[in-house]
């Protein structure tokens, strides 16, 4: 319910597009950061064995949290915390720019139509690309020193294999990449019990 000062499409991706502290992303990436600080404030929760996993977005959203957390902790006050391990099936929110070229579906989608309804004639394509370059998970990588267990589908039209393997070659912990050739963006059953077994042996030893 958040006011934003510009127009957009219907969706996520172009909400707040006309500055980095109005971007929608900017609010999801506070509220990430946020639950792992009251996570690790509950008396029963080992905060040096923290692990996060998700699909799709719920993926990118671990790689940036996991970024973000290992960086500033003990800088920013109250974050002491740092996140062991990731899990992150076929992650969205890598490299916007190859995105929004590769993609045929998905969110990415949003960011066409907010094209043709408000700047058909990409006068602001820099500015805007300037502002998402800020939440890419492809810049946020670097930061991620994590053990990190990250899936690709080659047929995934919604999340571009290069926009993850992009994102994957910037990951500075250790990390292992399982790739599905037959699969699109959608659920490995394989990799679900991957996932299991990386976080528990990295988390419970």
């Amino acid at each position: 319910n958040r006011p934003y000062s510009k127009g957009h499409f219907s969706g996520w991706m172009t909400l707040g597009l006309d500055s980095p502290e109005n971007f929608y992303y900017h609010q999801v990436y506070l509220d990430c950061v946020r639950m792992v600080e009251a996570l690790t404030r509950q008396p029963e929760v080992d905060s040096a064995r923290i692990g996060l996993f998700g699909k799709s977005q719920g993926g990118g959203l671990a790689i940036v949290t996991s970024a973000l957390v290992n960086k500033f902790t003990g800088a920013v006050e109250g974050l002491n915390s740092s996140v062991k391990a990731v899990a992150a099936a076929i992650p969205f929110l890598c490299d916007f720019p190859g995105a929004y070229q590769l993609h045929n579906d998905g969110p990415m989608q949003e960011l066409v139509n907010y094209f043709r309804l408000f700047d058909p004639e990409h006068k602001e394509e820099d500015r805007i690309f300037k502002v998402l370059s800020y939440f890419d998970a492809l810049n946020l990588a670097p930061w991620v020193t994590s053990n990190t267990l990250v899936s690709i589908g080659m047929r995934d039209t919604a999340c571009p294999p290069a926009t993850i393997y992009a994102m994957y070659s910037q990951l500075k912990g250790d990390k292992e990449l399982a790739v599905y050739p037959e699969y699109g963006h959608e659920t490995v059953d394989q990799f679900i019990d991957k996932q299991i077994y990386h976080l528990a042996s990295e988390l419970l030893g």
